[in-house]
């Protein structure tokens, strides 16, 4: 098994990442409006070059993503079809979105 980006949650409204302390930092968005986190000991350079898992060294830090959208990674095989249409980004539009980063 390859590692790859993973993680990834959608449909967030807020996020909070603490340590033990309780202190910590939390992202949200606009009401109506909706984030994508992930949270990983690895960046996505570090999760791009080994082949299998078992090469990856955690990082002590936490690795916060705060994405807008993905794209779908494809359709309804595993045979290399196309993203669906509905998730599809693309590239002739113009796409905007907002956070807050905040301490807890």
């Amino acid at each position: 098994m390859r590692p790859q980006q993973c993680g990834n949650v959608t449909d967030v409204r807020w996020g909070e990442l603490s340590g033990k302390d309780g202190t910590g930092l939390r992202v949200s968005t606009e009401p109506g409006d909706h984030l994508e986190l992930s949270a990983l000991r690895y960046t996505p350079a570090d999760l791009d070059g080994p082949k299998h898992p078992h090469e990856l060294t955690p990082r002590k830090e936490t690795v916060l993503g705060v994405n807008h959208r993905q794209m779908g990674l494809g359709g309804n095989d595993s045979w290399g079809a196309a993203p669906l249409e509905q998730y599809l980004l693309h590239a002739d539009r113009t796409y905007r979105y907002g956070y807050r980063l905040r301490a807890v």
